[in-house]
C-alpha cells in the first residue's frame, strides 16, 4: 500500500511539473480568440477589422489585417446590468502577447491594444497585464476592456 502512494506522489508531481513547463512566455497563446467589451451602449457593429502588428513597433510595422471573418454579438447573462459587446475573429485561432492589436468597429471607434505581458504560467498562459488606448486591462483578464476605452478612428493612421 505504501508503494502505491508513493507512485501515485511520484505521478502527481511529475504532472504538476509538465503543467508548470508547458508554456512560456515565449510561446504563450490565449485560447481565446475574442474581445469583450463593458457596458457596451451602442448598436452591434457590423463591420470589425483587426490589425496584428509587430510587437513594439508603434503600431507601424503591420504584420496581419483581418475583417472577413468578424463577428459580434451581444452578451448579457443578467438582464440588471448592461450588456457587453463580445467581438472575434475567426481567422485567429489565437491572440500573443507578442504582438501589439488595434481592433477598429465600424470605422468609427478604435481599440489599440498595446503593452501585453504574460503573467503566471501555473494555470496555463494568462495576460498579466496590457494597455487599451490609456486604460490599463484589468488583471488576469484577458481581453476584456472597460467601457470608455474607445477613441474614434484617427483615418490618417489607417
Amino acid at each position: 500500500m505504501a508503494i502505491s502512494n508513493v507512485a501515485a506522489k511520484i505521478f502527481l508531481l511529475m504532472i504538476l511539473i509538465e503543467m508548470m513547463t508547458s508554456c512560456s512566455p515565449e510561446k504563450c497563446l490565449f485560447t481565446d480568440n475574442q474581445f469583450e467589451i463593458r457596458n457596451w451602449n451602442g448598436a452591434v457593429p457590423t463591420h470589425g477589422i483587426l490589425y496584428r502588428y509587430r510587437k513594439w513597433s508603434n503600431f507601424s510595422i503591420l504584420e496581419q489585417k483581418s475583417e472577413a471573418d468578424f463577428k459580434a454579438k451581444i452578451f448579457r447573462p443578467d438582464p440588471r446590468h448592461p450588456a457587453d459587446l463580445i467581438v472575434n475573429f475567426t481567422g485567429y485561432q489565437h491572440l500573443s502577447t507578442e504582438s501589439d492589436y488595434k481592433l477598429v468597429l465600424d470605422n468609427k471607434i478604435e481599440y489599440r491594444i498595446h503593452d501585453l505581458k504574460s503573467g503566471d504560467f501555473v494555470h496555463g498562459c494568462n495576460l498579466d497585464s496590457g494597455k487599451v488606448n490609456r486604460c490599463d486591462l484589468p488583471f488576469a483578464s484577458g481581453f476584456l476592456i472597460p467601457n470608455g476605452c474607445g477613441e474614434p478612428v484617427n483615418s490618417a493612421l489607417q
